[in-house]
């Protein structure tokens, strides 16, 4: 059995939450409509960025919760990434 890394805020920042950031620096999310996930009404995009990202953050998080976070992540940001125009997918 591998022993989980423990979380802290030092950690190396994924592919999700390095975009999620690069996104809110950028104000990328400013000409998106609102998003509606499957559990929820329609949030204005940088709302919702700004909470998963905090989510992503809590050093609490069991791995079942931090998995289904990121699930909704890869979501957000696949739905986002449709708007070309608006938000070219960041490297």
């Amino acid at each position: 059995m591998v022993d989980r890394i423990p979380r802290t805020e030092g950690r190396p920042k994924g592919g999700l939450e390095r975009w999620l950031v690069q996104s809110l620096q950028g104000n990328r999310f400013d000409e998106l409509p609102l998003y509606s996930p499957l559990r929820g009404g329609g949030q204005r995009p940088e709302q919702f960025a700004r909470r998963l990202l905090a989510s992503l953050k809590n050093p609490e998080l069991d791995e079942w919760d931090e998995e289904r976070l990121r699930d909704d992540g890869r979501a957000f940001r696949s739905w986002a990434e449709t708007y070309p125009a608006v938000l070219a997918p960041v490297a």
